[in-house]
């Protein structure tokens, strides 16, 4: 671990010994460190220690990480698959330093002001910034290993781009053509929708009705007739609920009357 924590402090990153997730610091945002002469002599003395990241500032930027979370104990919400359905939608993220967790995936990118720490910006998902921390592979955690899916020393952290900073806000609504365009005109949804399909197609069929005015309690009510008719197997409610219907929202309601494409 100390290797490891050696490396992070190397690029710049501020780090702390953790106990599973656990600070074992007292006022780790302000003893975190990269200076390597200390990095060793922590991690000599608590060899098994996990390693934290302090997110936020960096200078004249801000660490940011999104965290995506899969189902797991009292969790129904999949956030890995609320984080991709909404690039589908709305633009990909560029590539940038990415970490699965014990249950998850975490992104990291560099912005530009701070951002606090939110826990459920959606189902599912969070985001650590000002004042916070993430733990960083080689973790254990539940006996399960975070890995880095995109090393930093491959893939650098990146600058968030629009697509990332409009994710970042999901109480604005998103208006522009680029935006909508894809869902503003007739959508015609397969007569049979296997699983890998299943989640794209809804969110279209949820951007389409939307173009047309309906309500949001027209559409979840489209949505779950259309599931269940055409989507082998259905989603589940839980799944509609983490990865479709935050597509609510997302765009600017149609004045057209809705009529059947």
């Amino acid at each position: 671990m100390k290797q490891w924590a050696s490396s992070y402090a190397q690029m710049g990153l501020r780090v702390h010994p953790l106990n599973g997730k656990i600070p074992l610091w007292k006022g780790w945002p302000d003893k975190a460190t990269n200076d390597l002469g200390t990095v060793a002599v922590v991690w000599d003395a608590q060899p098994a220690a996990n390693i934290g990241v302090v997110t936020g500032r960096y200078g004249e930027r801000y660490l940011l990480v999104i965290d995506g979370d899969k189902p797991h104990g009292n969790n129904a919400a999949d956030g890995t698959a609320t984080i991709a359905s909404w690039q589908m939608i709305h633009g990909a993220f560029p590539e940038t330093s990415t970490a699965q967790t014990a249950h998850g995936i975490h992104y990291y990118f560099w912005v530009d002001s701070p951002y606090r720490n939110k826990t459920g910006l959606y189902p599912g998902v969070d985001i650590r910034c000002e004042n916070g921390f993430v733990g960083v592979p080689p973790n254990m955690m539940d006996g399960l290993q975070y890995q880095w899916l995109k090393a930093p020393w491959d893939t650098p952290i990146a600058p968030a781009n629009s697509a990332v900073l409009a994710f970042l806000d999901p109480a604005k609504e998103i208006t522009s053509p680029a935006a909508r365009g894809s869902y503003s005109g007739p959508y015609s949804m397969p007569e049979s929708v296997g699983e890998g399909q299943r989640t794209t197609e809804m969110i279209k069929l949820v951007g389409s009705l939307q173009s047309k005015g309906l309500s949001d309690a027209a559409i979840r009510a489209a949505v779950h007739e259309e599931n269940e008719s055409r989507c082998n197997p259905p989603l589940s409610n839980e799944e509609l609920e983490s990865t479709v219907f935050p597509s609510l929202g997302r765009w600017q309601k149609g004045t057209a009357p809705y009529t059947a494409d």
